[in-house]
């Protein structure tokens, strides 16, 4: 009976562990290691393996560190090898529909649509916008001003200049438009609001407009005068307006207290192309080609040129802007914003980007 006893209890004993193992499978990739947890995995009844645990909840479940190896080791997500993670030498690179998309580098930058980011973050493209409304300039519209509850607009064809009632953000209205002299091709660029006054320049023509709109609803052509040859920016500061000519390389100041008779009072030639101009207390920013030029702009007939400090790779950018002891400054062929200290305007200095 004893004996009876002890080959129910073997058969109990079989019996559980064939229950066991018909419910889950062990194995060992290191048969010394101590399983599940040691060198092996395991294997439920759902076919989730696990890797250092013992309830996968996944497909694949690893508890612990994961090294791929190799010289160019890819994750792939999906069957249809359009999305890809990947190591670039010492860079990680994310690829969709078999294009790079975003990379981090071995020294931090992150770049999105490009490779080789410059800066810490190094967008290459444009960051869209929700619209809330738009309208129809009727033109191909360039640059604009806005002041107020009016947004004023330079076409780069037919010479027009176009006022919009934008007191109702989501249903701006056009309420004007006037033909400034010119050719039938005439770019206007750089639109700039001082009172009753709107100030333009004419590309093509090579005029500074002066536009009277104390009646928004009808502006009137109060006066003008030549700029010589491609006028590119324009800035007005009190009984002053400033343009920067692209091909000549220049800088002239126009007296505008009178705008029906404006004149040009002073000039200087600048070092470079110039693109933009900005003007804070007495000095004078000319955003060039290759460079940034700050001009002593104390004696209007009479404008000094007193430092100027190269961008980046030797570029200098598209627009800039002055605040305090800084100038900021587009770039679009590096694609950066570039900060220069201007401090001491005889020796300003590159910043950073």
């Amino acid at each position: 009976m004893n004996k009876l006893s002890n080959k129910n209890l073997i058969f109990i004993i079989l019996f559980a562990v064939s229950f066991v193992v018909s419910q889950t499978v062990l194995a060992w990739t290191d048969p010394t290691g101590n399983p599940p947890n040691g060198n092996g995995y395991f294997v439920n009844s759902s076919n989730n393996v696990g890797i250092g645990t013992v309830s996968p909840a996944q497909k694949l479940h690893v508890y612990g560190t994961i090294r791929a190896g190799g010289a160019s080791p890819i994750l792939e997500i999906g069957e249809d090898n359009n999305i890809q993670i990947y190591r670039s030498t010492n860079d990680l690179r994310i690829k969709t529909d078999g294009s790079d998309r975003m990379t981090i580098t071995s020294a931090g930058k992150v770049g999105i649509g490009n490779t080789a980011p410059i800066t810490k973050l190094h967008v290459s493209g444009k960051l869209p916008a929700s619209a809330i409304a738009t309208v129809n300039t009727q033109s191909y519209p360039l640059h604009l001003y806005v002041q107020g509850k009016y947004a004023y607009v330079a076409t780069s064809d037919l010479a027009n200049f176009q006022i919009f009632d934008i007191s109702n953000p989501a249903a701006p209205t056009s309420i004007s438009m006037l033909r400034l002299d010119g050719g039938a091709y005439d770019s206007l660029l750089s639109p700039y609001v001082q009172g009753n006054y709107a100030y333009v320049i004419n590309y093509s023509a090579g005029l500074l407009n002066i536009v009277d709109i104390s009646n928004p609803y009808m502006p009137v052509n109060a006066g003008n005068a030549p700029t010589g040859t491609t006028p590119y920016s324009l800035y007005v500061s009190g009984k002053y307006a400033y343009v920067v000519n692209y091909t000549p390389k220049t800088l002239k100041i126009f007296d505008i207290s009178n705008p029906y008779t404006p004149a040009i009072i002073g000039s200087a030639s600048t070092i470079a192309s110039p693109y933009s101009i900005y003007v804070q207390g007495r000095y004078a920013y000319a955003m060039e080609s290759d460079r940034l030029e700050i001009f002593d702009i104390s004696n209007p007939a009479s404008p000094i040129s007193v430092g100027n400090v190269q961008g980046i790779y030797g570029t200098g950018g598209q627009d800039v802007v002055v605040q305090g002891c800084y100038a900021y400054a587009t770039t679009p062929g590096t694609q950066l914003l570039q900060v220069f200290n201007i401090s001491n305007p005889a020796a300003p200095s590159y910043l950073t980007s």
